[in-house]
């Protein structure tokens, strides 16, 4: 069976499909769309999809950043200052601004903007990007557990120390993240001051 390692549901109730191959497929009321190398895919694998502010489809593969425009994908031109060459993720928040984490740091494009802006901040091999209740960015990394992002250049400290691998905040602000060998662990109120690592851990995937 293909390995699938993202599969977003759009707000129109669509599937995006990306898969470890490469490959993307697009499913949506019993129809399948396929995308591949004939379609300007990069044969490397395909990490995570997220909407742009203009409305633009991005992708993050390991052969760097893509966009589909008219049923074709692109890489991005020289002219989006996307930092690196292996796009690890992506993440769209409130205010419309998509965030991107390479190889090389973060970045992000703002609302009316053309090109990305690389952030002043020290991160690791970041796995997913997710936004608070208060507006907060959040990472978790392969290497380095679950903390807030800083952007003014400081590193804060991990809230989880265990390598993560996807981040949630549901409804009620907590903070669900699964890790890489150690379960999956809730955090409450991970914005609080002193917050102190949830001991409870739901389940394993060792």
């Amino acid at each position: 069976a293909p390995s699938i390692p993202t599969l977003p549901v759009t707000a129109a109730g669509g599937l995006w499909i990306g898969f470890r191959s490469g490959a993307v497929s697009f499913l949506r009321e019993g129809r399948l769309t396929h995308y591949g190398e004939a379609q300007g895919l990069p044969t490397s694998t395909v990490f995570r999809f997220a909407q742009g502010p203009d409305g633009r489809l991005w992708a993050a593969t390991f052969s760097g950043l893509v966009y589909l425009h008219e049923g074709r994908w692109y890489r991005a031109e020289r002219e989006w200052r996307v930092p690196g060459t292996q796009a690890r993720t992506l993440f769209t928040d409130r205010d419309g601004t998509l965030w991107l984490a390479t190889d090389a740091g973060i970045a992000r494009l703002r609302k009316g903007t053309q090109a990305f802006e690389t952030i002043d901040a020290t991160v690791g091999r970041i796995s997913q990007i997710a936004q608070a209740p208060d507006g907060a960015l959040w990472i978790a990394e392969n290497e380095g557990g679950v903390r807030r992002l800083s952007l003014d250049g400081a590193i804060a400290t991990p809230v989880l120390s265990a390598p993560s691998a996807g981040l949630l905040f549901d409804r009620d602000g907590t903070l669900w993240a699964t890790t890489m060998g150690e379960g999956v662990r809730r955090l409450s109120r991970p914005s609080a001051p002193g917050l102190a690592e949830d001991a409870a851990v739901f389940g394993s995937f060792r």
